[in-house]
């Protein structure tokens, strides 16, 4: 097993790499391909890089940076809970998940061919679909529920918390703050890197809420 940072030992001889990581490591995961030696690969054929990264249109402008034979195509799993450790790994999650794939304009379905073949073996539904539509849709039915999750979890008034009232929430307070229990550190970088489109769906949503209210 090697390290992110042991690079000159696990891209030569490599066909796919998968970097699985927050967001903000992929970004110097990648910056870190794209600085290596290349005398290392003299000879390699392509070397097709991906990734798993939540939000898609940073990730894939730092990827179309990469020098040959690096090609990047980015992708996203829609697949993962709130629930953290092994303790609660699922061998099934991928199953019948939808998998967004942003390969570069123009770029022929063979080039990422590799990518779509594990997708399809761990039981996935492979989605072809441009980084800022993945970004804008993703800003809505994930990312925005996320952040008003989190802030329904954490603006709870003391006069209720204080007498620990917050235990007689029925299935529908607890049903919209589930997902609150999420890492921050993903979340983190989820919120830096779609943070207009995020922003533009919570403005959305409170446009909606005031016209009902």
């Amino acid at each position: 097993f090697f390290g992110y940072d042991e690079i000159k030992d696990w891209v030569p001889g490599s066909d796919v790499i998968l970097l699985c990581a927050p967001i903000l490591h992929i970004l110097k995961t990648i910056d870190a391909l794209s600085q290596m030696d290349l005398a290392a690969l003299a000879g390699q054929n392509q070397i097709l890089v991906s990734d798993i990264g939540s939000t898609k249109v940073e990730i894939c402008k730092a990827g179309a940076k990469l020098p040959e034979p690096f090609v990047f195509v980015g992708s996203h799993p829609m697949a993962g809970s709130e629930k953290r450790t092994l303790e609660y790994n699922d061998p099934s999650i991928f199953e019948n998940a939808y998998w967004f794939v942003c390969p570069p304009e123009g770029v022929d379905e063979s080039v990422y061919k590799p990518l779509l073949n594990l997708i399809s073996f761990v039981g996935a539904n492979a989605v072809v679909f441009p980084p800022e539509h993945h970004d804008r849709t993703m800003a809505w039915v994930s990312h925005m529920p996320q952040m008003l999750s989190s802030t329904l979890a954490a603006s709870m008034p003391e006069r209720l918390v204080k007498p620990n009232y917050q235990h007689y929430a029925g299935r529908a307070f607890r049903d919209m703050t589930r997902i609150a229990a999420s890492g921050w550190n993903m979340w983190h970088d989820i919120a830096v890197t779609n943070r207009d489109q995020t922003v533009l769906a919570l403005k959305e949503v409170r446009a909606g809420i005031d016209k009902t209210v």
